[in-house]
């Protein structure tokens, strides 16, 4: 493992001297959750962001809430107070993570914050690197550390828990150097000690792309979950405190790529999203395969993009969902207790990416869905109204590819709602959402 010299490259803010029309696209059809009546028929071809100067229609033909002002958005309004649109949300930062390379620049795959140094997040990505950020307001970050996991190969996801990196990445079959294999390094943060996390049997972690990486507590121990190209799932064990990592068993019923991993607090269950459309919820302690959701028990006709878990207080009691977005272009909400479907909705292109949002504690939740045409749309959760895009059409800032990585920036000492996104173009932004309930334009 190759350590490169620390970096200072402060993210600047990119300023947009261009004043544009408004944006006039609509996108037709119904964006109303199921069993609810709707607008009309459905387009999935529908476009529509509102941003700049004038209200309009987001994916699916969902209405905005917020005019947003799209010269506010990419950081240069001069009309302050004066401003009739809405000063919701401004990108604040943004890196080039991977450095264009004979016409082709990695996709940044996973964003994660380091929990015990909240103010230190790392990005993997298609160029075979990791790499560390660091801030000290939430908007301007600063490439810290730069590990060359491989050469000519991808990082496929990382994950961070109590101080300890795991990393999934591409390396060399050790008998045939032309042949990638997936590794599996488990790095803590702390002492910098590292270990290979292998099968007794094959001698490498996957024989595919490791696609997704979830870390849950079994009883006191940690359990690693490594999903790959191939729909396998691998459970990873210590079969004692403080020693290696081994193989404890293949969660298989998968027929494509695994896509997403979650696991829901209030039952320890294991969710699994994958490519060939389905959804499945996998019992911790036996391993098993306890509930298949598909497209005739309220999942989804196309791939499964992702899933995140999604919390919602009603009467007194806090509810656990988990919400899953597909390339057919819809979402679904679903029960953690026992996956039953509470509602779907319509978004009008493929997801590709969610993330839960409390950006000002107290306030209602949102929810970050990235497209894969580069938007970001911002929705009350569970409410799901739309309360604005960042369309890169309209507001002339934004991923130009699909975004892959939605990161709810969480720091105590830092007060304004951040959160991070990065897509297949190969950068990362940070984006400052502001309070949703004022109705003042300028804030």
């Amino acid at each position: 493992m190759t350590v490169q010299e620390s970096l200072s490259c402060p993210l600047s803010v990119p300023r947009n001297s261009g004043r544009g029309g408004r944006y006039s696209s609509r996108g037709g059809g119904d964006s109303s959750y199921e069993g609810r009546g709707g607008r009309g028929g459905y387009n999935p071809a529908g476009r529509g962001a509102g941003g700049g100067r004038g209200p309009g229609r987001g994916h699916g033909g969902d209405t905005i809430t917020f005019s947003v002002c799209k010269f506010y958005a990419a950081g240069n309004c001069d009309r302050a107070a004066s401003c009739r649109h809405r000063h919701a949300v401004q990108k604040v930062s943004e890196a080039v993570v991977s450095e264009e390379s004979d016409g082709f620049r990695g996709a940044v795959r996973s964003l994660v914050q380091w929990k015990d140094k909240p103010d230190h997040v790392f990005s993997a990505c298609d160029d075979g690197t990791v790499k560390m950020w660091s801030t000290t307001d939430g908007s301007t970050w600063t490439q810290v550390t730069s590990v060359q996991m491989t050469e000519w190969r991808h990082v496929g996801d990382l994950q961070e828990v109590e101080g300890v990196l795991y990393v999934g990445y591409g390396t060399p079959y050790a008998h045939l150097a032309d042949v990638t294999v997936d590794a599996l390094r488990v790095m803590d943060l702390t002492s910098g000690s590292t270990q290979e996390v292998v099968s007794s049997v094959t001698g490498f972690a996957h024989a595919s792309r490791i696609n997704r990486i979830m870390v849950a507590k079994v009883g006191a121990e940690p359990r690693v979950y490594t999903g790959d190209e191939e729909g396998r799932i691998t459970a990873w064990a210590r079969p004692s405190p403080g020693a290696p990592f081994a193989q404890l068993a293949q969660l298989e019923g998968h027929a494509r790529a695994i896509t997403s991993l979650v696991s829901t607090a209030s039952n320890g269950m294991l969710w699994s999203s994958s490519e060939d459309g389905t959804i499945r919820i996998w019992n911790t302690g036996t391993n098993a395969c306890v509930h298949t959701i598909t497209k005739d028990n309220g999942g989804h006709e196309g791939p499964v993009a992702a899933l995140a878990i999604g919390q919602s207080a009603a009467e007194g009691t806090l509810a656990e969902y988990v919400i899953s977005g597909s390339k057919d272009g819809t979402m679904g909400v679903f029960q953690a207790a026992d996956g039953g479907l509470t509602y779907k909705h319509k978004c009008g292109t493929g997801v590709s990416a969610i993330a839960a949002f409390d950006p000002t504690p107290g306030t209602s939740a949102l929810l970050l869905v990235g497209y894969e045409d580069g938007t970001i749309a911002v929705r009350n959760f569970p409410e799901f109204a739309l309360a604005f895009e960042i369309h890169p059409t309209s507001l002339y800032v934004g991923h130009s590819k699909p975004v892959l990585a939605l990161l709810p920036f969480n720091n105590p000492s830092i007060d304004d709602g951040y959160f991070l996104s990065a897509g297949e173009d190969g950068t990362m932004m940070c984006w400052n959402v502001h309070k949703l309930t004022d109705p003042s334009p300028a804030k």
